[in-house]
């Protein structure tokens, strides 16, 4: 099948996901050096396999770290260069924990690359149950027809959001930023008091964090991480 740049370490389950509808998955790096970037050489060598989709993540999972001006630069970049489509997962860009980091979004970085941006009811106002996302699509126009043409096909094999859901999204995107606002605190309280279990253990450093609902905590290899 055809193949998807995604990047490593990220959500587990976009390798799952990829097999599962026939495509190979193939990994780029992303590297800590004081905060997440896109190894720019891991980068470079996956996008010589012929890919047809790039996927990112930001803020990513688990790593926290949302995607800079820079790193949406050299993802266009890569996909002019290559013909491919953009997939930016945006799901947890609500919940910011480093307010001194801009927030930032692929919407804000236009580009004639065919690009994607995810979002759903799960994250922006705690609905999972809901069973509702959706993406925006942006790129050369005739692109962006094309692919609405295949996408429109795609949807009709699946079951369609359900009717109220349908009906009550924008109440729910309006009612809902109360609760929203609830999970955010509630997240920045979990990661202020394990800033302070991470200090009892001095062997122990958490790596900065930016958004979303995730932490990284590096830990001496002295077992595996099963063992851990």
């Amino acid at each position: 099948g055809d193949r998807v740049l995604v990047p490593e370490p990220s959500y587990p389950l976009l390798e799952h996901l990829a097999r599962l509808d026939g495509v190979e998955p193939v990994p780029y790096q992303l590297v800590f050096h004081g905060r997440w970037e896109i190894d720019l050489d891991s980068l470079s060598a996956a996008m010589e396999h012929g890919v047809r989709v790039l996927i990112a993540v930001s803020p990513n999972n688990p790593t926290g770290s949302y995607l800079s001006p820079a790193d949406y630069k050299v993802l266009q970049r890569a996909c002019r260069r290559h013909h491919c489509a953009l997939i930016v997962d945006e799901v947890f860009s609500g919940y910011p924990i480093n307010t001194t980091v801009p927030e930032t979004s692929v919407l804000d970085n236009s580009s004639e690359v065919l690009t994607f941006c995810l979002g759903g009811l799960s994250k922006a106002v705690g609905l999972p149950q809901m069973k509702l996302s959706w993406f925006v699509v942006s790129g050369v126009d005739s692109d962006v027809e094309s692919a609405l043409r295949a996408l429109g096909f795609v949807m009709d094999t699946y079951l369609s959001v359900s009717t109220p859901v349908q009906l009550a999204t924008s109440d729910l995107l309006s009612s809902g930023q109360a609760l929203a606002s609830q999970i955010r605190q509630r997240v920045i309280e979990n990661f202020t008091g394990l800033q302070r279990l991470v200090k009892t253990f001095p062997a122990v450093s958490l790596l900065p964090v930016e958004g979303g609902w995730y932490a990284v905590i590096q830990v001496p290899a002295l077992c595996s991480e099963e063992q851990l």
